[in-house]
């Protein structure tokens, strides 16, 4: 008995066995290693996407807060001018009030 695997002849085929087991171990990792390195790869690239995606966000409401902040001066003079033409209308009824 050879190593004490079961008879004469049988360490030879046993290394064999080892060796083919080996290189089947040895190309599943790599594949599993593909496949690592393609999830972190689509997981990095979605990451940024998203990462785009809140700065055109962000980048919008900017927009829309300058759009407000140039309104804000037009509606001040548009009420301004709405409270004068109302004074004047007051004023106006109030002399006309007066003489019927």
């Amino acid at each position: 008995m050879v190593l004490g695997l079961g008879g004469p002849g049988r360490g030879i085929c046993c290394w064999r066995n080892r060796v083919r087991v080996r290189a089947v171990c040895r190309r599943c990792g790599c594949f599993v290693l593909a496949l690592l390195l393609g999830w972190v790869w689509t997981v990095y690239n979605s990451l940024i996407g998203l990462h785009h995606r809140v700065e055109q966000g962000w980048s919008q409401v900017d927009v829309q807060f300058n759009r407000r902040h140039d309104l804000i001066p037009n509606l001040a003079t548009a009420v301004a001018e709405y409270r004068t033409y109302e004074s004047e209308t007051q004023q106006v009824l109030g002399k006309s009030g007066h003489r019927f």
